[in-house]
């Protein structure tokens, strides 16, 4: 799994609602975890599996907090059935929370199925880190320090 993060650029986003309230919209939602512009975002999250490799969607995901300052990637698990079908689940944390995502590839396209900040939803990733699944076998199960 290779993530990529950079500073978040306004001029590639549509803004709104920057000067009437302490949460802009950022395409058209409220970015999880942070009030105002976001600093940074998640630019491509890549994994590679069978000699594939997969882009994972990371849209909306703003401040992720990656450095160890600041909470970092906490988990990034998942499994595969084959190389055309894998689950992950990823939790970061940053200085005010946390939020979760997990993603799909289901033959061969990636799609993400949860982006929250829920604090259930940290919660129940915390307790099962790896997705559901049946018959597929965990790729990576790390928990970092």
């Amino acid at each position: 799994m290779t993530l990529v993060d950079g500073s978040f650029n306004a001029s590639e986003h549509h803004i709104q609602n920057c000067n009437q309230a302490d949460t802009c919209l950022v395409d058209h939602l409220p970015p999880l975890m942070t009030l105002g512009l976001p600093n940074t975002e998640v630019k491509s999250i890549k994994v590679s599996v069978g000699g594939l490799t997969y882009t994972l969607p990371s849209s909306r995901m703003f401040d992720p907090g990656l450095s160890w300052k600041f909470g970092g990637l906490e988990r990034f698990t998942g499994y595969c059935v084959n190389r055309f079908n894998c689950a992950f689940r990823a939790r970061f944390a940053e200085a005010g929370g946390a939020y979760s995502a997990e993603w799909i590839i289901k033959d061969g396209v990636a799609t993400r199925t949860v982006l929250s900040a829920s604090n259930d939803i940290s919660a129940l990733f915390s307790e099962n880190p790896i997705p559901p699944h049946e018959g597929g076998r965990a790729l990576a199960e790390s928990k970092l320090p």
